[in-house]
Protein backbone atom coordinates (compact mmCIF):
# COMPACT_ATOMS: atom_id res chain seq x y z
CA UNK A 1 0.00 0.00 0.00
CA UNK A 2 1.26 3.43 -1.20
CA UNK A 3 -2.23 5.77 -0.80
CA UNK A 4 -4.09 7.00 2.02
CA UNK A 5 -3.62 6.45 5.91
CA UNK A 6 -7.69 4.68 5.16
CA UNK A 7 -9.52 3.81 1.98
CA UNK A 8 -12.62 4.10 3.95
CA UNK A 9 -13.22 5.53 7.46
CA UNK A 10 -16.73 5.36 9.37
CA UNK A 11 -17.56 7.00 12.01
CA UNK A 12 -21.25 7.43 13.75
CA UNK A 13 -22.72 5.14 11.11
CA UNK A 14 -25.93 2.53 11.67
CA UNK A 15 -26.66 0.33 9.43
CA UNK A 16 -28.77 2.41 7.19
CA UNK A 17 -24.88 2.74 5.62
CA UNK A 18 -24.06 -0.01 3.02
CA UNK A 19 -20.82 -0.03 1.02
CA UNK A 20 -21.49 -2.64 -1.46
CA UNK A 21 -19.22 -3.89 -4.12
CA UNK A 22 -15.86 -2.37 -3.94
CA UNK A 23 -12.32 -3.60 -3.95
CA UNK A 24 -10.28 -1.61 -1.44
CA UNK A 25 -6.74 -1.91 -1.83
CA UNK A 26 -3.44 0.19 -0.86
CA UNK A 27 -4.13 1.57 2.22
CA UNK A 28 -0.94 2.05 4.26
CA UNK A 29 -1.78 3.46 7.96
CA UNK A 30 1.78 3.90 8.82
CA UNK A 31 0.83 7.59 10.78
CA UNK A 32 1.14 8.43 14.41
CA UNK A 33 -1.38 6.54 16.82
CA UNK A 34 -2.86 9.22 19.17
CA UNK A 35 -5.19 9.93 15.73
CA UNK A 36 -5.62 5.99 14.62
CA UNK A 37 -3.65 6.98 11.57
CA UNK A 38 -1.74 3.56 12.43
CA UNK A 39 -4.43 1.50 11.92
CA UNK A 40 -7.05 0.04 9.57
CA UNK A 41 -5.22 0.13 6.45
CA UNK A 42 -8.28 -0.45 4.22
CA UNK A 43 -11.11 0.49 6.70
CA UNK A 44 -11.18 2.01 9.60
CA UNK A 45 -14.29 2.32 11.58
CA UNK A 46 -14.73 4.17 15.04
CA UNK A 47 -18.38 3.91 16.84
CA UNK A 48 -19.77 2.85 13.01
CA UNK A 49 -22.07 -0.33 12.27
CA UNK A 50 -22.49 -0.05 8.87
CA UNK A 51 -23.30 -2.95 6.25
CA UNK A 52 -20.53 -4.00 4.34
CA UNK A 53 -20.69 -6.32 1.47
CA UNK A 54 -19.05 -7.92 -1.80
CA UNK A 55 -16.36 -6.40 -0.69
CA UNK A 56 -12.18 -7.29 -1.53
CA UNK A 57 -10.07 -5.97 1.18
CA UNK A 58 -6.94 -6.84 -0.46
CA UNK A 59 -2.94 -5.64 -0.07
CA UNK A 60 -3.54 -2.88 2.66
CA UNK A 61 -1.15 -2.30 5.73
CA UNK A 62 -1.07 -0.86 8.95
CA UNK A 63 0.59 -0.92 12.39
CA UNK A 64 -3.02 -2.87 13.66
CA UNK A 65 -5.77 -3.86 11.45
CA UNK A 66 -4.23 -4.11 7.66
CA UNK A 67 -7.43 -4.63 6.23
CA UNK A 68 -9.98 -3.41 8.83
CA UNK A 69 -10.38 -2.40 12.47
CA UNK A 70 -13.43 -1.50 14.31
CA UNK A 71 -13.22 0.06 17.27
CA UNK A 72 -15.46 1.47 19.83
CA UNK A 73 -18.51 -0.68 19.46
CA UNK A 74 -18.15 -1.00 15.91
CA UNK A 75 -20.48 -3.51 15.21
CA UNK A 76 -20.75 -3.92 11.58
CA UNK A 77 -22.19 -6.87 9.58
CA UNK A 78 -19.86 -8.07 6.72
CA UNK A 79 -21.13 -10.48 4.39
CA UNK A 80 -19.42 -11.92 1.38
CA UNK A 81 -16.02 -10.32 1.66
CA UNK A 82 -11.99 -11.65 1.46
CA UNK A 83 -9.47 -10.16 3.20
CA UNK A 84 -6.48 -11.19 1.76
CA UNK A 85 -2.61 -10.34 1.07
CA UNK A 86 -2.92 -7.49 4.20
CA UNK A 87 -0.06 -7.17 6.72
CA UNK A 88 0.46 -5.60 10.10
CA UNK A 89 3.65 -4.26 11.88
CA UNK A 90 1.68 -5.50 15.27
CA UNK A 91 -1.69 -7.38 15.69
CA UNK A 92 -4.39 -7.92 13.12
CA UNK A 93 -2.85 -8.57 9.69
CA UNK A 94 -6.07 -8.87 8.50
CA UNK A 95 -8.55 -7.55 10.96
CA UNK A 96 -8.29 -5.94 14.52
CA UNK A 97 -11.62 -5.87 16.35
CA UNK A 98 -11.55 -3.55 19.53
CA UNK A 99 -14.47 -3.39 21.92
CA UNK A 100 -16.68 -4.29 19.06
CA UNK A 101 -19.44 -7.07 18.03
CA UNK A 102 -18.94 -7.59 14.52
CA UNK A 103 -20.56 -10.19 12.55
CA UNK A 104 -18.89 -11.78 9.01
CA UNK A 105 -20.92 -13.69 7.07
CA UNK A 106 -19.53 -15.57 4.27
CA UNK A 107 -15.76 -14.55 4.79
CA UNK A 108 -12.64 -15.51 3.73
CA UNK A 109 -9.38 -14.36 5.54
CA UNK A 110 -6.47 -15.93 4.22
CA UNK A 111 -2.68 -14.70 3.41
CA UNK A 112 -2.65 -12.48 6.01
CA UNK A 113 0.57 -11.69 7.96
CA UNK A 114 1.06 -9.87 11.22
CA UNK A 115 4.77 -9.34 12.63
CA UNK A 116 3.08 -9.88 16.66
CA UNK A 117 0.02 -11.74 16.42
CA UNK A 118 -3.38 -12.65 14.82
CA UNK A 119 -2.62 -13.00 11.27
CA UNK A 120 -6.19 -12.98 10.15
CA UNK A 121 -8.42 -11.86 13.57
CA UNK A 122 -7.13 -10.04 16.52
CA UNK A 123 -10.00 -9.21 19.02
CA UNK A 124 -8.92 -7.06 21.84
CA UNK A 125 -12.32 -7.31 23.88
CA UNK A 126 -13.96 -8.09 20.89
CA UNK A 127 -16.87 -10.63 20.89
CA UNK A 128 -17.14 -10.75 17.23
CA UNK A 129 -19.98 -13.36 15.64
CA UNK A 130 -18.27 -15.98 12.63
CA UNK A 131 -20.59 -17.36 10.65
CA UNK A 132 -19.48 -19.52 7.56
CA UNK A 133 -16.21 -18.10 7.61
CA UNK A 134 -12.32 -18.99 6.52
CA UNK A 135 -9.52 -18.14 7.72
CA UNK A 136 -6.38 -20.22 6.50
CA UNK A 137 -3.22 -19.45 4.97
CA UNK A 138 -2.28 -16.69 7.73
CA UNK A 139 0.98 -16.29 9.91
CA UNK A 140 1.85 -14.24 12.71
CA UNK A 141 5.46 -13.88 12.23
CA UNK A 142 7.46 -12.33 9.37
CA UNK A 143 7.73 -8.39 8.27
CA UNK A 144 5.31 -5.69 7.34
CA UNK A 145 5.71 -2.65 4.90
CA UNK A 146 4.77 -0.90 8.43
CA UNK A 147 7.44 -1.33 10.78
CA UNK A 148 6.28 -3.04 14.43
CA UNK A 149 6.59 -1.16 17.49
CA UNK A 150 9.42 -2.19 19.94
CA UNK A 151 6.83 -2.94 22.86
CA UNK A 152 4.78 -4.49 20.69
CA UNK A 153 1.62 -2.88 23.00
CA UNK A 154 2.90 -5.20 25.78
CA UNK A 155 1.30 -7.80 25.02
CA UNK A 156 3.48 -10.45 23.57
CA UNK A 157 6.86 -11.23 23.20
CA UNK A 158 6.85 -13.92 20.00
CA UNK A 159 4.48 -14.35 17.57
CA UNK A 160 1.26 -16.01 18.03
CA UNK A 161 -2.14 -16.73 16.99
CA UNK A 162 -1.40 -16.87 13.25
CA UNK A 163 -5.44 -17.69 12.45
CA UNK A 164 -6.89 -15.87 15.38
CA UNK A 165 -5.44 -14.28 18.98
CA UNK A 166 -7.95 -13.15 21.73
CA UNK A 167 -7.44 -10.87 24.55
CA UNK A 168 -8.67 -9.06 27.29
CA UNK A 169 -11.98 -10.98 27.52
CA UNK A 170 -12.64 -11.56 24.13
CA UNK A 171 -15.14 -14.18 23.44
CA UNK A 172 -16.16 -14.93 19.79
CA UNK A 173 -18.79 -17.20 18.45
CA UNK A 174 -17.53 -19.52 15.81
CA UNK A 175 -19.73 -21.52 13.47
CA UNK A 176 -19.73 -23.57 10.51
CA UNK A 177 -16.06 -22.36 9.83
CA UNK A 178 -13.23 -23.50 9.20
CA UNK A 179 -9.39 -22.87 10.76
CA UNK A 180 -7.25 -24.52 9.31
CA UNK A 181 -3.21 -24.26 8.10
CA UNK A 182 -2.22 -21.22 9.93
CA UNK A 183 1.06 -20.64 11.40
CA UNK A 184 3.08 -18.49 13.87
CA UNK A 185 6.20 -19.38 16.05
CA UNK A 186 5.44 -22.35 17.19
CA UNK A 187 4.54 -24.19 13.92
CA UNK A 188 1.90 -24.71 11.32
CA UNK A 189 -1.13 -25.91 12.17
CA UNK A 190 -0.57 -26.29 16.03
CA UNK A 191 -3.37 -25.32 18.83
CA UNK A 192 -1.24 -21.85 19.30
CA UNK A 193 -1.48 -21.24 15.18
CA UNK A 194 -4.65 -21.99 15.06
CA UNK A 195 -6.35 -19.98 18.04
CA UNK A 196 -4.71 -18.45 20.73
CA UNK A 197 -6.33 -17.24 23.97
CA UNK A 198 -3.98 -14.86 25.74
CA UNK A 199 -5.62 -14.62 29.01
CA UNK A 200 -8.07 -16.97 30.99
CA UNK A 201 -10.87 -14.24 30.16
CA UNK A 202 -11.04 -15.07 26.33
CA UNK A 203 -13.36 -17.92 25.82
CA UNK A 204 -14.16 -18.29 22.15
CA UNK A 205 -16.85 -20.69 21.25
CA UNK A 206 -17.12 -23.09 18.15
CA UNK A 207 -19.64 -25.28 16.86
CA UNK A 208 -20.64 -26.97 14.11
CA UNK A 209 -16.53 -26.37 12.65
CA UNK A 210 -13.33 -27.33 11.40
CA UNK A 211 -10.48 -26.20 14.30
CA UNK A 212 -7.41 -27.59 13.36
CA UNK A 213 -5.39 -29.14 16.70
CA UNK A 214 -8.45 -29.13 18.59
CA UNK A 215 -9.54 -32.93 18.77
CA UNK A 216 -12.67 -32.07 17.68
CA UNK A 217 -16.00 -32.40 19.45
CA UNK A 218 -15.24 -36.18 20.65
CA UNK A 219 -12.03 -35.27 21.86
CA UNK A 220 -11.80 -31.48 22.66
CA UNK A 221 -8.56 -30.44 23.92
CA UNK A 222 -9.86 -27.15 25.68
CA UNK A 223 -6.97 -24.73 24.59
CA UNK A 224 -8.94 -22.98 21.56
CA UNK A 225 -11.92 -22.56 23.72
CA UNK A 226 -15.17 -23.48 24.27
CA UNK A 227 -16.94 -26.78 22.55
CA UNK A 228 -20.61 -25.68 21.52
CA UNK A 229 -20.27 -29.17 19.56
CA UNK A 230 -20.14 -30.82 16.39
CA UNK A 231 -16.85 -29.29 16.04
CA UNK A 232 -14.35 -31.24 13.71
CA UNK A 233 -10.19 -31.75 13.31
CA UNK A 234 -10.53 -32.97 9.94
CA UNK A 235 -8.15 -31.65 7.25
CA UNK A 236 -10.88 -29.47 4.96
CA UNK A 237 -9.15 -30.26 1.29
CA UNK A 238 -9.20 -26.83 -0.09
CA UNK A 239 -8.48 -26.70 -3.95
CA UNK A 240 -5.45 -24.94 -3.61
CA UNK A 241 -3.83 -24.40 0.20
CA UNK A 242 -1.06 -21.84 0.22
CA UNK A 243 2.43 -22.51 2.58
CA UNK A 244 1.42 -19.56 5.14
CA UNK A 245 4.83 -18.96 5.66
CA UNK A 246 4.25 -16.96 2.10
CA UNK A 247 1.82 -14.57 3.88
CA UNK A 248 0.78 -11.92 2.79
CA UNK A 249 -0.11 -13.58 -0.29
CA UNK A 250 -3.20 -13.14 -3.35
CA UNK A 251 -2.52 -17.07 -3.85
CA UNK A 252 -4.72 -19.88 -3.26
CA UNK A 253 -8.01 -21.22 -3.33
CA UNK A 254 -10.19 -21.79 -0.85
CA UNK A 255 -13.20 -23.46 -2.02
CA UNK A 256 -13.49 -27.29 -0.90
CA UNK A 257 -12.90 -30.66 -3.06
CA UNK A 258 -14.73 -32.83 -3.72
CA UNK A 259 -14.25 -35.17 -1.20
CA UNK A 260 -13.74 -32.42 1.57
CA UNK A 261 -15.60 -33.36 5.09
CA UNK A 262 -16.73 -29.72 5.83
CA UNK A 263 -19.71 -30.77 2.88
CA UNK A 264 -22.98 -31.11 4.48
CA UNK A 265 -22.16 -31.22 8.13
CA UNK A 266 -23.27 -27.44 9.06
CA UNK A 267 -25.83 -26.24 10.74
CA UNK A 268 -28.88 -24.53 8.23
CA UNK A 269 -30.34 -22.31 10.81
CA UNK A 270 -26.80 -20.15 11.26
CA UNK A 271 -26.99 -18.68 8.04
CA UNK A 272 -29.84 -16.99 6.03
CA UNK A 273 -28.09 -15.65 3.04
CA UNK A 274 -29.32 -17.42 -0.11
CA UNK A 275 -25.95 -17.71 -1.70
CA UNK A 276 -21.82 -18.08 -0.83
CA UNK A 277 -18.65 -16.30 -1.11
CA UNK A 278 -18.65 -16.96 -5.06
CA UNK A 279 -22.40 -15.97 -5.23
CA UNK A 280 -23.30 -19.89 -5.61
CA UNK A 281 -26.60 -21.20 -3.87
CA UNK A 282 -25.49 -21.66 -0.29
CA UNK A 283 -27.06 -25.18 0.51
CA UNK A 284 -26.54 -27.48 -2.64
CA UNK A 285 -26.72 -30.70 -0.76
CA UNK A 286 -28.81 -31.85 2.24
CA UNK A 287 -26.80 -29.36 4.43
CA UNK A 288 -25.23 -26.13 4.43
CA UNK A 289 -21.22 -26.45 4.03
CA UNK A 290 -18.56 -25.32 6.38
CA UNK A 291 -16.76 -21.95 5.40
CA UNK A 292 -17.12 -19.40 3.11
CA UNK A 293 -17.94 -21.15 -0.16
CA UNK A 294 -20.64 -24.25 -0.90
CA UNK A 295 -19.01 -27.11 -2.41
CA UNK A 296 -20.03 -27.53 -5.87
CA UNK A 297 -22.15 -30.69 -5.46
CA UNK A 298 -20.58 -34.06 -8.01
CA UNK A 299 -23.32 -35.55 -10.24
CA UNK A 300 -24.34 -39.22 -9.37
CA UNK A 301 -26.56 -41.45 -11.51
CA UNK A 302 -27.69 -45.12 -11.37
CA UNK A 303 -28.30 -47.00 -14.37
CA UNK A 304 -30.73 -50.16 -13.99
CA UNK A 305 -30.61 -53.10 -16.43
CA UNK A 306 -33.37 -55.39 -16.89
CA UNK A 307 -34.62 -58.01 -19.41
CA UNK A 308 -38.17 -60.00 -19.67
CA UNK A 309 -37.09 -63.56 -19.59
CA UNK A 310 -35.21 -65.18 -17.31
CA UNK A 311 -34.01 -67.22 -19.91
CA UNK A 312 -34.59 -67.68 -23.54
CA UNK A 313 -33.50 -70.37 -26.51
CA UNK A 314 -32.21 -69.87 -29.14
CA UNK A 315 -34.83 -68.33 -31.70
CA UNK A 316 -36.66 -66.27 -29.10
CA UNK A 317 -36.83 -62.70 -29.04
CA UNK A 318 -35.51 -61.10 -25.39
CA UNK A 319 -36.40 -57.42 -24.97
CA UNK A 320 -33.58 -55.26 -22.46
CA UNK A 321 -34.82 -52.59 -20.22
CA UNK A 322 -32.88 -49.59 -19.15
CA UNK A 323 -33.37 -46.71 -16.92
CA UNK A 324 -31.08 -44.31 -16.06
CA UNK A 325 -31.79 -42.18 -12.37
CA UNK A 326 -30.17 -38.72 -11.31
CA UNK A 327 -29.44 -39.28 -7.99
CA UNK A 328 -27.44 -36.56 -7.41
CA UNK A 329 -28.19 -32.67 -6.28
CA UNK A 330 -27.75 -31.28 -9.83
CA UNK A 331 -29.15 -31.14 -13.42
CA UNK A 332 -27.45 -33.74 -16.33
CA UNK A 333 -26.92 -32.66 -19.80
CA UNK A 334 -25.60 -34.65 -22.96
CA UNK A 335 -26.64 -37.85 -20.82
CA UNK A 336 -25.11 -41.13 -22.98
CA UNK A 337 -24.90 -44.56 -22.52
CA UNK A 338 -24.12 -47.74 -24.02
CA UNK A 339 -23.93 -51.57 -23.87
CA UNK A 340 -20.94 -53.75 -24.48
CA UNK A 341 -22.82 -56.27 -26.43
CA UNK A 342 -25.39 -53.83 -28.00
CA UNK A 343 -23.93 -50.93 -28.52
CA UNK A 344 -25.58 -47.13 -27.83
CA UNK A 345 -28.80 -46.75 -26.08
CA UNK A 346 -31.26 -44.63 -26.84
CA UNK A 347 -32.93 -42.93 -23.67
CA UNK A 348 -35.06 -40.77 -26.07
CA UNK A 349 -33.94 -37.53 -23.38
CA UNK A 350 -30.75 -35.97 -23.05
CA UNK A 351 -31.14 -34.00 -19.92
CA UNK A 352 -32.13 -35.52 -16.33
CA UNK A 353 -33.52 -33.37 -13.08
CA UNK A 354 -32.59 -33.89 -9.85
CA UNK A 355 -34.71 -37.49 -9.09
CA UNK A 356 -35.81 -38.02 -12.28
Amino acid sequence: GSNAYHVVRGGGLDNSAVLDGFAITAGKADGAAGDRSDEGGGILLEGASPILRNLTVVGNAAKEGGGLTSLAGSNADIENAWFGANSAGDFGGAIHNEGSNPTFTNVLISGNQASTGGGGLYNLAGSPNLVNVTIAGNLAGGTSPVVQSASADGVLVTPLGGGMLNVNGSRPDIRNSVLWDNADGTGTGTASATVKNNDTSSTPSFSYSIIQASGGSSAWTGSAGFDGGNNLDVDPAFVDARDPQSAPTFGGSYRLKGNSSAIDVGNDSFNSLPTDLGQQPRIQGTAIDLGAYEAAPAPHVALHKSVDKPTAKIGDTVTYSYEMVNTGAVPLTAINASDDKLGAIDFGVTELAPSA
